[in-house]
């Protein structure tokens, strides 16, 4: 048998089967609860489940009661976007959960006493799985 009869196959079979690297990350879980457990500890996970654009606030000196809004690409946003819970324990940031509806949960995070780190993050069910669709930063 020629060799390029055997190289035929393996080629065509190659086309079929996807590469690993573009599999379709697994969703951590269906419970927001557990969710957020991997979410917050696993930046692969926070990066494939943050939806781009990402929704920005933040409150700027003299702009008023509303944050200053913009929508960052993934190249703009820094990672980790949600510190893990012994990160946040050392750093007494205290962590709330706040279900909002079926599809939206609302995440705090701010200091214990001065509140001088606050930050809201949104999460919406989409396609099967939660992301973060929106974060907005008060820290002074």
């Amino acid at each position: 048998m020629k060799l390029s009869n055997l190289l035929l196959p393996v080629c065509f079979f190659g086309l079929l089967v996807p590469s690993i690297s573009s599999a379709k990350p697994v969703c951590p879980s269906q419970n927001f609860s557990r969710f957020l457990n991997v979410f917050e500890r696993n930046v692969k996970v926070q990066k494939a489940f943050t939806k781009i654009p990402l929704k920005f606030g933040s409150y700027a000196p003299n702009y008023g009661n509303e944050p200053a809004i913009s929508y960052l690409t993934i190249d703009e946003i820094d990672y980790p976007v949600l510190i893990d819970a012994k990160t946040r324990k050392k750093q007494g940031v205290v962590l709330t959960i706040d279900k909002k509806g079926t599809k939206w949960y609302q995440v705090n995070t701010h200091s214990m006493g001065t509140g001088a780190y606050t930050i809201e993050y949104n999460f919406k069910r989409y396609a099967g799985c939660w992301r973060l669709v929106s974060m907005i930063d008060s820290s002074t």
